[in-house]
């Protein structure tokens, strides 16, 4: 069992409303996704509802590998992420019969184990932002040599540069 994976087979036998909180540390939870480990850290809540279990979660994954929009280079970024999920078993516990849901819906495996692994790595995913920057003011990269503004300046020459407004500068002289 991994800090992500909860046994829950007693909330679900309490009543509705029974509640569970989980405060996550920096350094003891981790999240393993495809490229990389991904650590986090935050508030997790599990709350006993009709049908299974409702987790509310705001967590920050922290060292999110990105590539900026701007310079291109790799860098590494705190995300913050909220989510609320309602979790459903698979059997009935107390038949012990499959119940049916939607191929989206996140499940309690029949071990009565809730894993959060998958949806702290959806929200993770879908936080981060479209064009994301190295740093605030990101001077990018000069679009004719290639360097990066933000280490050097660039030695182009300014007038060998294809300026599609060039034949306008000779109409106005």
């Amino acid at each position: 069992m991994t800090t992500t994976q909860f046994n829950v087979g007693t909330l679900l036998q309490e009543s509705v409303g029974s509640r569970r909180e989980i405060n996550f540390q920096p350094d003891d939870s981790s999240v393993l996704s495809l490229e990389n480990a991904l650590s986090f850290y935050g508030i997790l809540e599990m709350i006993k509802v009709q049908r299974g279990i409702l987790v509310s979660a705001t967590l920050t994954v922290l060292g999110v590998p990105l590539d900026c929009s701007g310079c291109l280079t790799k860098f590494v970024k705190e995300i913050k992420i909220e989510f609320q999920e309602e979790y459903l078993p698979l059997v009935n516990l107390k038949t012990n019969r499959p119940l049916p849901a939607d191929e989206d819906v996140f499940r309690i495996n029949n071990r009565m184990m809730l894993d959060i692994t998958e949806a702290v790595r959806q929200y993770t995913e879908t936080a981060i932002p479209i064009a994301p920057k190295c740093r605030e003011i990101c001077a990018g990269i000069c679009v004719y040599c290639g360097k990066d503004l933000n280490q050097s300046t660039c030695t182009c020459d300014s007038s060998e540069r294809d300026n599609q407004f060039g034949p306008l500068k000779e109409y106005f002289k």
